[in-house]
């Protein structure tokens, strides 16, 4: 008897928009951003840079509350670029004719880019459990999809992996994250589910959300 466990991935992706800003550059220095102000202050010279000083911002400084957190002044910017791209949006586990002997297998990968000082988190959400009609796949429980056990779940690899063993998709489950700015940073999440004997044939499947999100 063949068993066809597929997972449908639809992934939703919300990018950080950074503010309007004009960026001065040249030679080997690059400032990406000007500052509307009252006056021009002294300059500061130094090897290949110039910086010249500004005044007039009105109140600089952090204002926080709940979760976000307002940075003011023409020191105090942040440009805020946030990226993010998937290897491929669906996952296909098949077990073939011996269902009871493997764990089927499938990943994707995460890359990220982002310069934010404060870093990024990505999140994973399921619609519901994988299911085929009223039947569906128990999640994982021990921290491994073992052969014979009807299990499902993920984990991921990489260094902003969070998931060393596989983890059921539970509420929102941090896949990936970093406290710091990042340049193609790659994650690769990896699905696995196993079948029991008790475990009914069909066309398993469910849809999962992957958010990205730049850290106030």
């Amino acid at each position: 008897m063949k068993y066809l466990l597929s997972t449908i991935i639809l992934i939703i992706f919300f990018v950080y928009a950074g503010p309007l800003y004009g960026a001065m550059s040249g030679g080997s220095f690059d400032i990406p951003y000007d500052a509307m102000t009252v006056f021009q202050g002294a300059d500061i010279n130094g090897g290949v840079y110039e910086v010249e000083d500004t005044g007039g911002e009105a109140s600089p400084g952090i204002t926080s509350a709940g979760d976000y957190s307002l940075n003011a002044g023409f020191r105090a910017v942040d440009s805020g670029l946030l990226s993010s791209s998937l290897s491929k949006s669906t996952i296909t586990l098949s077990f073939g004719a011996t269902p009871l002997t493997i764990v089927a297998s499938d990943n994707l990968t995460l890359t990220v880019t982002t310069d934010s000082t404060t870093g990024y988190a990505a999140t994973i959400t399921e619609s519901g459990n994988l299911a085929s009609g009223a039947n569906d796949i128990d999640d994982v429980s021990d921290g491994t999809v073992t052969a014979g056990s009807e299990e499902y779940g993920i984990s991921t690899s990489g260094a902003d992996g969070q998931l060393a063993s596989d983890t059921a998709i539970s509420g929102t489950v941090t896949v990936a994250s970093n406290s710091g700015a990042v340049s193609s940073s790659e994650v690769v999440v990896t699905f696995d589910a196993a079948a029991a004997q008790s475990t009914k044939a069909g066309s398993y499947s469910h849809t999962v959300t992957l958010t990205v999100t730049a850290n106030p």
